[in-house]
């Protein structure tokens, strides 16, 4: 990372410190399609490798692994959830980003695309001739399949996205 990128993302960082309060930091969750979050909040929740990690204001920095699973975003008392593909999760000085494939809120979710996603992932796996990457593949794309449904039937009939957040 250049000098120049480096002192544009501490300047960032300490803008977004400056308007955090003591407890809330800047999140922003981010797609290859869109901006999907970008508003301070209280506090995140997301699955890594090792389970589940939460993040507050004032965190240590870090980076770890983010895994297909629920992200729980806390702001002003209130939850909002949302499906996320893997990726990674960086925090600095009151600023997260998170950096993954897909996000999508539970009502979003195309319950038979996520179906399609676990059967065509099966049948990877079950493949007479499948390599180890086959299988690997396979297994990741059940999973996905399977956090999708499992976070839209959980949150069915309580929408999480913009405007209709609710603990």
């Amino acid at each position: 990372m250049s000098d120049d990128n480096q002192t544009a993302e501490a300047t960032q960082a300490q803008a977004y410190s400056a308007q955090a309060n003591a407890n809330t930091f800047r999140l922003t969750v981010v797609t290859p399609y869109q901006v999907f979050w970008d508003d301070p909040c209280g506090m995140l929740i997301f699955t890594a490798a090792d389970g589940e990690m939460g993040i507050m204001a004032n965190h240590t920095p870090m980076v770890a692994a983010l895994y297909p699973g629920e992200l729980r975003i806390r702001r002003n008392g209130q939850w909002s959830v949302a499906f996320v593909s893997n990726g990674y999760v960086q925090v600095e000085s009151n600023y997260v980003i998170v950096v993954t494939n897909a996000a999508e809120w539970p009502e979003d979710i195309d319950l038979k695309r996520a179906q399609s996603t676990i059967d065509r992932g099966q049948e990877r796996i079950n493949k007479p001739d499948a390599s180890e990457d086959d299988v690997k593949i396979g297994r990741h794309a059940v999973r996905r399949g399977q956090k999708r449904l499992e976070i839209a039937k959980k949150y069915a009939g309580r929408p999480q996205g913009p405007g209709n957040r609710q603990a």
